[in-house]
């Protein structure tokens, strides 16, 4: 029920105040858990908005 992924990288676009914001993210490796419905960003996650505004953790988990 688990996918384990290498080199994640990917982008959700965001309706905001009428617009649409793209924000991208990438990752050393993840895992999509079918099950749970999550996705967990493992090592050197790095989250950036279509204002530049960046976000660098180890780790992120994504409920989808």
């Amino acid at each position: 029920d688990v996918i384990y992924l290498d080199q994640v990288a990917g982008y959700t676009i965001k309706p905001r105040n009428g617009q649409k914001k793209k924000i991208t993210f990438s990752a050393n490796m993840g895992e999509f858990n079918r099950v749970k419905k999550t996705i967990r960003l493992i090592e050197n996650v790095r989250i950036k908005s279509g204002n530049e505004q960046e976000i660098q953790t180890q780790e992120l988990v994504v409920q989808i």
